[in-house]
């Protein structure tokens, strides 16, 4: 048990420290002379008060050694803990920096050139939004998730919005792997996708009933994010060109912790 352990551990340094007083040391060596020269043993009484001595000076070596030990683990721990903080608030502030400078943000939505106007009961209808990195750091673990419908109110487009989070969940247990996007590349970056109305959300579009909507996330640096909602009305349709509304809800950017999508 370790009460017994402990105990015999302090015991046995006790006895040590004892036998080390009681058979060396000054006083010891003193002793002796005097005995030597006088040519008489050591009385009795003193005998006992060195022996005494002895272990209340074994008994006070044991537990300042016991002292000592303890403060040394305790100023390891301090030391241990100062060199953890500064290393957190080391990664914290380059995760600020990740996050002020490196930046991927959507710069524009748009119908593609193929999209039939009005709209059609099963003629699809194609949607580009392009994308940047404004920063000036390379983005790793780039992926991009999105979904385009007709909704009605705000619930239905949270509810894309938790469709996509369980996509990025799902992507992020398979351990796929998203794409390197360098800051300032002149190429075009892209994204499509398209959405085949039926004969009632045509007809509630152009009512003024539903509008249609994108939710896009996207993921970067496995803990940065950013989200853009935006939805089209027919009233904002002007032949070949189209003004997207950009609603509060949904349209942020930010940090979350690795592995938790929020």
């Amino acid at each position: 048990m370790p009460f017994f352990s402990d105990l015999f551990s302090f015991i046995w340094a006790v006895i040590n420290s004892w036998a080390g007083y009681a058979t060396g040391g000054v006083v010891v060596a003193l002793v002796a002379l005097w005995t030597t020269l006088r040519q008489k043993p050591i009385p009795r009484k003193l005998g006992v008060v060195l022996a005494i001595l002895f272990l209340f000076l074994a008994f006070f070596h044991a537990w300042r050694k016991q002292l000592n030990s303890k403060r040394g683990l305790s100023s390891d721990i301090d030391r241990l803990q100062t060199e953890l903080n500064a290393q957190k608030d080391t990664l914290a502030q380059l995760q600020n920096m990740k996050a002020d400078q490196t930046i991927v943000q959507v710069d524009a939505i748009y119908l593609t050139l193929e999209t039939i106007q009005p709209f059609r009961e099963g003629q699809f209808i194609g949607i580009n939004f392009k994308y940047a990195n404004t920063g000036i750091y390379r983005v790793h673990n780039f992926h991009v998730h999105k979904r385009v419908q007709f909704v009605t109110n705000d619930k239905e487009v949270d509810s894309m919005f938790q469709d996509i989070y369980k996509e990025i969940d799902d992507f992020n247990k398979a351990g796929q792997e998203g794409v390197v996007v360098d800051p300032g590349n002149l190429q075009p970056q892209v994204v499509s996708t398209v959405i085949t109305p039926s004969a009632d959300e045509v007809r509630a579009f152009y009512e003024g009933k539903k509008v249609m909507a994108i939710a896009i996330r996207i993921e970067y640096n496995d803990t940065l994010y950013y989200e853009r909602c935006a939805y089209l009305n027919p009233k904002n349709l002007h032949g070949k060109s189209e003004m997207w509304n950009i609603p509060a809800r949904h349209n942020k950017a930010g940090q979350h912790p690795v592995g938790i999508i929020n």
